[in-house]
């Protein structure tokens, strides 16, 4: 079989809309930013894809059949001048997803016609009941470490190699404290918290806003 019909695929897709796949995928783009540009359904743009890196040649209906010598990719009254090889079509844009390792269980629910929206709900949920399946609790992007019991009051904790960022908690002490309504100082307990992150993620607004979180939720933990 030397074509395969765009009327094959269970949407079909325009002459321009092909085109613009054929060079926004030689531009590096992932499927899911392309999807999201030409306002397409992912699944319809991975499987033009797959069927372009498997078939000689993919035209639209009524097209002539061309010949061997054309691109992998043909229009009708167009001479392909774009390849697409199967490579180029594994490769995402940007650095790996830390969605990666979860690749399988993502594609699954959404070729059931989950949102991504929904399917991040349905993490977060499982999350906060405690009932999250073993394979989504690998792959962490941080970690909290308690280096007070060391005696140390604050220090520079290191982030791992697979992960974002890093929290270290030192020890709690006294400390004076003026309290206004009294007019004098006041001992209250007070511990260091410490953030290292990779700035390629994330800037130091998000960071401080994320301290700032935790030590309100850390002075009052019945909120938790």
């Amino acid at each position: 079989m030397k074509g395969i019909t765009a009327g094959t695929m269970a949407n079909v897709l325009k002459v321009n809309e092909q085109n613009s796949i054929q060079q926004l995928v030689t531009q590096g783009w992932s499927r899911r930013r392309i999807a999201r540009e030409l306002n397409l359904d992912r699944k319809t743009v991975r499987r033009y894809l797959e069927a372009a890196a498997k078939s000689p040649t993919i035209s639209t209906p009524g097209s002539p059949e061309p010949p061997e010598s054309k691109s992998p990719l043909s229009t009708p009254g167009e001479k392909g001048d774009v390849g697409l090889p199967m490579a180029m079509l594994e490769v995402e844009a940007g650095r790996p997803s830390l969605c990666d390792p979860h690749r399988q269980c993502i594609d699954c629910k959404l070729d059931a016609g989950l949102s991504a929206q929904r399917i991040y709900q349905d993490l977060v949920s499982a999350a906060r009941t405690r009932r999250l399946p073993e394979e989504a609790r690998e792959g962490s992007i941080a970690s909290v470490t308690n280096f007070g019991p060391l005696g140390i009051t604050w220090a520079t904790p290191i982030p791992l190699p697979n992960e974002t960022l890093i929290v270290g908690l030192g020890r709690g002490e006294k400390r004076p404290v003026w309290d206004e309504a009294s007019g004098q100082f006041k001992p209250v307990s007070m511990a260091e918290l410490t953030i290292t992150f990779d700035h390629r993620i994330m800037d130091g607004g998000a960071s401080g806003r994320l301290i700032q979180r935790m030590v309100t939720l850390l002075a009052s933990p019945d909120s938790l």
